[in-house]
């Protein structure tokens, strides 16, 4: 019998909004996007910031998905993604933060 995950309810606001501090280390999910879990996420991911040019999954920056929708992909693995359960939460939040930055410049 397979178990049906409950979602975190996430009430924090979008980093994107300028003066709001950012949910998590930036420069710490920048390094853990990129070498903090395997396959690494520029491996599959193009991302600007970051320096990647993946071929296989979304363009984070034409995508530009928001703090929430990259902790649920991690956690989840949607379509050909793997799953990043063994992860940290602490991991998980500095890269969700750092994606929602990279892709959500301040204006």
């Amino acid at each position: 019998m397979r178990r049906r995950r409950r979602r975190r309810r996430r009430t924090v606001g979008s980093g994107a909004v300028p003066g709001s501090q950012p949910k998590g280390d930036l420069i710490a999910g920048r390094d853990a996007f990129l070498i903090g879990a395997e396959p690494r996420c520029g491996e599959c991911h193009t991302l600007a910031d970051a320096g990647t040019t993946g071929k296989v999954a979304s363009k984070l920056d034409e995508r530009k998905p928001t703090y929430e929708e990259v902790l649920d992909a991690i956690d989840e693995g949607p379509g050909a993604m793997p799953s990043y359960a063994d992860i940290s939460m602490e991991v998980k939040t500095n890269i969700a933060a750092y994606v929602e930055s990279a892709t959500h410049p301040a204006g």
